[in-house]
């Protein structure tokens, strides 16, 4: 079969597409992998999958097929060429659909091949490996789990599975581009001169250090200074501008300046990043207007507050300036991923140069993440909240 003929619409970074492409593997089937964007939806996809509007989707011929697991099993059905990937017997499928997960003395769940289980269950091996190498603790372990060691390295190996499985390193750096949260901290600290130790802190598992510190809210960002522990990103900055009081100063001195700033940036909080996340989880155009409508407001208004000004806080980095500032890579990815303008060089002039200054002031520079990684972050966020619909 050429390859025009067969299709799949996955992305690298997708468990889900993995199995679909195993499958095909193991049938010796040509295929064109088509590298999906989950916003915007292509059109392809959604005309070839209306009703989930997902990935994967397989094209064969002129039929669309959609779910990985009815992937895998029509593959199977119309190359019944050996081997096969469910059991022969009916009994024995009925298991292998609801993921009845015993091993005897087999190599792989299916017994001496490549089964159902084996796809289902290998797709997610990089992500379980991710979820090792971030914590420092093992979930498949050789001594209390020596088959399922023994299988993992089989089903690595196998000449249908091999350079399929996404390195992990690479799905780490998409995971540690997340962490918006930090940036606030971090760069009132450069801006500061105060040194640091950065403790890399994943949020599935959450670890035992977060859930002592923050008990309250389990949740990032953290601050250890001495024996105390401060919590939340704004507290956290204010506390770092008065506990080293030496110039910059990150908040005005003036007791009604600061009372604007704390407005100004609890403002940002509750509406310019709320309809940054509503856009990235938004289904489509019209579920999205409300909050480019919201964004687009916001932006004027505080296009009337930088006027004049090099920075929020004046001729220096302040207090709005970082907790807005920390957020403009995602700004990008939202740009970048609908092809619009958030803020506009002509309709926002003051604040498009704001975000061209501040990215590249010392405190801030490389600490902001690339765009690229963010969007391919985007991507399996937006998948992992669709899976769980």
């Amino acid at each position: 079969m050429a390859k025009n003929e067969l299709k799949l619409l996955g992305g690298w970074f997708s468990p889900f597409a993995l199995r679909v492409q195993i499958a095909l593997n193991l049938k010796g089937v040509d295929y064109e992998f088509v590298e999906e964007t989950l916003n915007p939806k292509s059109e392809l996809l959604l005309k070839s999958n209306p009703v989930h509007k997902k990935i994967p989707v397989l094209l064969h011929e002129d039929k669309a097929i959609c779910e990985s697991a009815i992937i895998v099993e029509y593959i199977d059905e119309v190359w019944s060429n050996v081997p096969s990937i469910l059991p022969q017997n009916a009994y024995d499928r009925a298991n292998a659909r609801f993921w009845v997960a015993y091993i005897d003395d087999k190599v792989f769940f299916g017994g001496d091949t490549i089964g159902f289980i084996d796809i289902g269950f290998g797709s997610f091996l990089s992500w379980i490996r991710v979820v090792e190498k971030m914590n420092a603790r093992k979930l498949l372990h050789e001594t209390k789990h020596p088959r399922l060691i023994q299988w993992t390295e089989n089903f690595a190996a196998h000449p249908a599975v091999n350079g399929l499985i996404p390195d992990t390193d690479k799905l780490i750096e998409l995971a540690k581009a997340f962490r918006q949260t930090l940036r606030a901290m971090q760069i009132a600290l450069n801006l500061k001169g105060v040194d640091y130790e950065d403790i890399e802190e994943t949020l599935f598992p959450k670890s035992e250090l977060l859930l002592k510190s923050n008990p309250v809210l389990k949740k990032i960002p953290v601050l250890f200074h001495a024996d105390k522990v401060i919590c939340e990103s704004a507290i956290i900055v204010e506390y770092i501008d008065e506990v080293w009081t030496h110039a910059p100063s990150i908040l005005p001195q003036n007791a009604y300046d600061r009372a604007q700033a704390r407005f100004w940036v609890g403002y940002i909080d509750q509406k310019w990043i709320s309809s940054l996340k509503n856009i990235l989880i938004a289904e489509d155009d019209e579920a999205k207007k409300p909050d480019f409508e919201e964004i687009e407001e916001i932006a004027e208004r505080l296009e009337e507050v930088l006027k004049g000004k090099t920075f929020f806080g004046g001729d220096t980095i302040g207090f709005i300036d970082i907790v807005f500032g920390s957020f403009l890579s995602w700004t990008r990815v939202i740009e970048n991923i609908n092809g619009t303008k958030l803020i506009d060089e002509t309709k926002q002039p003051s604040l498009f140069q704001w975000a061209e200054t501040f990215a590249v002031h010392p405190a801030v520079k490389g600490l902001l993440p690339e765009i690229d990684k963010l969007v391919e972050f985007a991507k399996i966020l937006k998948l992992s909240l669709a899976a769980a619909k």
